[in-house]
């Protein structure tokens, strides 16, 4: 890589499948999730890992 590449971002996708009408608590569960795991693996740390989530019906859809 030359001075200006940046390296690859990684990209990690969690699907759950769930009734419809649970889906709101069930995000916020996973992103419940997505804080503690920051915190027991990295500690107080400046350094930020985005979360994106989406409710959709079907794959294709979701951002």
């Amino acid at each position: 890589m030359g001075p200006t590449a940046r390296p690859p971002a990684e990209h990690i996708e969690v699907i759950v499948h769930c009734p419809a009408d649970q889906a709101e608590s069930v995000a916020a569960a996973v992103y419940r999730a997505g804080e503690r795991a920051t915190a027991l693996l990295f500690g107080a740390t400046p350094v930020r890992f985005p979360l994106d989530l989406s409710i959709v019906d079907c794959h294709a859809d979701a951002a």
